[in-house]
């Protein structure tokens, strides 16, 4: 799962989900800012459930922008889910 080649990658946006939150936080924030930010913008999805790789995988392809899921990197007790807006929704 993970790519050696988003190792050096630098996010425009980093929505970490790890920290305690009372709601959707964090996915509404998500789906906020791949909707408005403008196309290139690259997102980094801090998550400590993996379910959350498929979940954003099926939002992505839903939108119509799978192509925009850069990939994965498994860290010690969650993952960084990279996401790059392709195009103008």
């Amino acid at each position: 799962m993970d790519n050696p080649l988003l190792i050096n990658i630098k996010p425009d946006i980093i929505i970490d989900s790890r920290l305690p939150s009372c709601c959707a936080g964090p996915d509404v924030q998500f789906i906020s800012d791949i909707r408005y930010c403008k196309e290139e913008t690259v997102i980094e999805f801090i998550a400590v459930d993996k379910n959350k790789i498929q979940e954003i995988q099926y939002w992505l392809n839903k939108i119509g922008m799978a192509d925009g899921f850069l990939g994965v990197i498994e860290e010690s007790g969650f993952y960084k889910i990279y996401v790059k807006k392709i195009k103008n929704l």
